[in-house]
């Protein structure tokens, strides 16, 4: 019967040229029955013959939000407050397909809009809130932690090599979300990095070592003869590095339509590294003797030997974003600036443009592409970022990324994530699985792997100058997480 008032519906609407009359008729039964599929179908060919009004965009709208296409529940119910801003259905209806897609702060532009009879029924409580609290640990485990060996790293034709050696650390992140008012949420988190830090030296040393003695009995002297002897030392001095920092993250809708992100990210690291230094020293002994006077004469010979000093520094970093993001339905794009002082006063500009998309016009698919392109002092350079996610089943969510280019000084999330690594980082993939628990609590599982390059240093004798090297190093990094969602 459904299907024969929907198809005699049809032909009345071609019949009368789709007629207003007709059209409200149709779209009316067919929200009374909720039929919404028909119903979304029948109200595409209205609009698209002319006729668009209050309630049939409101029709529409509820007929989206039912199917699961909340991007455009949006576009219909903001259309129907279009022609009436005091539709409390379509205001409260806007309100929930804002929220359906995690806009919390769009939601909440449209809920400081609302009657307060109505805010009521739609969220009841108080404004200011805690909204999320997470907590986040775990490991990384990088490959070749030990290093090169002497030959490799002093080389066949050297004397001298050095390198860093970053081993496997931990990570502890935990933070705080709240609701200031609605349409304003406050981000405030800390992190703390433990890694264990080597540094390896190869050094080849000189010293004279007695040759042989000549006895003159007709003089009675006695000659001595040196040879000049090497000798490689395998250093390795162990130190750690500790890096403490806060994050804090403001979101603001004046709109529906518009989202703006200021984020600040504090680091202190501290870290111990040995240094190496040559120094000449004067070595000397004696060149003959009279063994019956004991009249002696002396030999100087300069010699150049390697010394090794700790040295601890204390480095105050930061790096501040701004973002915003246009709520343009499946299409959403963003546009953001950061700047950074990051190890050793490198100071970075880094301007970058993404790409939201909801083809689903929900969170069971969505696509973010960033692009961003840093300024430092002396160089540019790159990076691209390309996530995807999915709803595996109601409670499981999947997503994966790849960044390539050139991450180091690179910031993420919102300067949420800071890539001032150690090693020259140029590829990063990650996948979570998130599990919602109930309503309120979440739980993940985030595996990263990451290739890099570790940088060595040896003396080319050919040359007479330091040079520096790389070798290939991953790694990967296992984060178990949970978060409650108030």
């Amino acid at each position: 019967m459904v299907f024969l008032a929907f198809l005699s519906g049809e032909m009345a609407l071609a019949q009368s040229r789709l007629d207003f009359r007709s059209a409200d008729s149709l779209t009316y039964q067919l929200y009374q029955q909720a039929h919404w599929r028909p119903l979304r179908k029948a109200g595409k060919e209205v609009l698209s013959s002319g006729i668009d009004y209050q309630y049939l965009r409101a029709r529409l709208g509820y007929a989206n939000f039912a199917t699961g296409n909340y991007i455009g529940a949006e576009k219909h119910f903001s259309r129907a407050l279009g022609f009436n801003a005091y539709d409390e259905f379509s205001q409260a209806m806007l309100y929930y397909s804002l929220k359906a897609t995690l806009k919390h702060t769009e939601a909440g532009s449209v809920y400081r809009s609302l009657s307060p009879s109505l805010q009521q029924k739609v969220a009841p409580g108080k404004s200011f809130k805690l909204f999320e609290a997470h907590a986040d640990y775990g490991t990384v485990l990088r490959s070749k932690a030990d290093g090169l060996n002497a030959a490799i790293l002093a080389g066949s034709d050297s004397l001298y090599g050095e390198e860093q050696i970053y081993g496997n650390g931990n990570i502890l992140d935990a933070g705080l979300k709240l609701q200031l008012m609605p349409g304003l949420l406050f981000y405030a988190g800390g992190q703390s990095i433990s890694i264990p830090l080597r540094n390896h030296f190869v050094v080849t040393d000189y010293a004279f070592a007695t040759d042989s003695i000549v006895r003159d009995t007709i003089y009675h002297y006695n000659s001595y003869y040196y040879s000049l002897q090497s000798r490689q030392h395998d250093t390795v001095f162990h130190h750690r590095l500790s890096q403490q920092s806060v994050y804090v993250q403001a979101i603001f809708s004046p709109s529906a339509k518009i989202r703006f992100t200021l984020g600040m990210h504090m680091l202190q690291v501290k870290q111990t590294n040995t240094y190496s230094q040559q120094e000449t020293v004067t070595w000397s002994d004696t060149a003959w003797v009279n063994t019956e006077t004991a009249e002696l004469s002396l030999v100087e010979a300069p010699l150049t030997q390697m010394r090794f000093a700790d040295s601890v520094r204390t480095l105050n970093d930061y790096s501040l974003m701004a973002n915003v993001r246009i709520n343009a339905g499946v299409f959403s794009p963003e546009f953001g600036y950061a700047y950074s002082k990051l190890n050793y006063s490198k100071k970075i500009q880094q301007l970058q443009a993404g790409l939201f998309i909801m083809p689903m016009g929900n969170l069971n698919l969505y696509s973010h592409s960033v692009f961003a392109f840093m300024i430092t002092q002396s160089k540019q350079s790159t990076v691209f970022k390309q996530t995807i996610g999915f709803n595996i089943a109601r409670p499981l969510w999947f997503e994966a990324s790849v960044l390539t280019g050139k991450l180091n000084l690179f910031a993420d999330q919102n300067g949420y994530i800071i890539y001032n690594m150690p090693d020259e980082v140029s590829l990063k993939l990650e996948s979570v699985l998130t599990c919602l628990i109930g309503k309120n609590l979440q739980l993940s599982l985030r595996v990263q792997h990451t290739q890099a390059k570790r940088p060595y240093f040896w003396y080319n004798n050919t040359e007479s100058a330091l040079n520096k090297s790389q070798y290939s190093i991953q790694s990967q990094t296992i984060i178990g997480g949970v978060k409650w969602i108030f």
